[in-house]
């Protein structure tokens, strides 16, 4: 019996369960291990190991979010009765899409007008030029002949009210399934990485404390499991876009 280990490590990335914008993580770490059985043929009447045959085959991921907003831990929260919070108007980040016809919404009502930059922050886009906005009803529009490209990852930066938690229970005894992206910038500004794990089952339990601004290096521990809905690639897919992926060379 022999064990292989593989690990894919990233840099900063942007973290998304469930399509929910989680924040910025360091450290970002997929495991596969794969145990495998040498398998003996009988020659010239000595046992001689031929090869290995792959026994198990099993993923793990690990990240450590650097900023994660106390109202994003609602997603854990298994809604205790010793959650306790305190009103705050805070200054909330949210990374969004917007595509031809159809609205995007951000997470919570804006108590001032929201300013929608590229993601990275160098460009601040125009109301009604690159994109109409009903934020009575927390949506805004792409207008396609703005500057805004359809896809494109956007930041949007606004106030809103809402509680920050002081302690967060989160589900205990129990785990979390939930699809995890992951998008990683490279130096160049073009070059981008995309990993997707189609069901994590993430580790929900014990206490976080939180303040009133972001949590710092949150760990996050999750087993892959795999979606046989998708026979090609049941636990995800690595995608690499940009012009730097051109000149990488193979690597075995």
């Amino acid at each position: 019996m022999s064990t292989n280990y593989y690990a894919l490590t990233l840099g900063d990335s942007e973290i998304y369960l469930n399509d929910q914008h989680m924040g910025l993580a360091v450290g970002l770490t997929l495991h596969k291990v794969v145990e495998r059985v040498a398998v003996e043929k009988s020659e010239a009447g000595e046992m001689a190991a031929r090869h290995l045959v792959p026994l198990r085959r099993a993923l793990t991921v690990e990240v450590r979010l650097k900023e994660l907003s106390p109202a994003a831990m609602s997603f854990f929260a298994g809604g205790g009765s010793n959650t306790h919070f305190d009103g705050a108007n805070l200054g909330v980040t949210d990374f969004i899409r917007l595509y031809e016809g159809r609205p995007s919404q951000i997470r919570f009502f804006p108590q001032v007008t929201p300013m929608v930059k590229s993601a990275d922050g160098s460009i601040l886009y125009t109301e009604d030029v690159d994109y109409s906005s009903d934020w009575e009803n927390r949506q805004f529009s792409l207008i396609s002949e703005g500057g805004i490209e359809p896809g494109q990852l956007l930041k949007v930066l606004y106030a809103t009210d809402y509680p920050a938690g002081r302690e967060v229970p989160l589900a205990h005894s129990s785990t979390v399934t939930a699809k995890l992206e992951a998008i990683h910038r490279y130096p160049d500004g073009q070059s981008f990485m995309v990993l997707l794990l189609r069901r994590v089952e993430l580790d929900a339990s014990g206490v976080l404390a939180t303040g009133t601004e972001d949590l710092v290096d949150v760990p996050l521990i999750g087993r892959c499991l795999a979606d046989d809905s998708h026979s090609d690639s049941p636990f995800g897919y690595v995608r690499f876009y940009g012009e730097m992926m051109s000149r990488m060379e193979n690597r075995p």
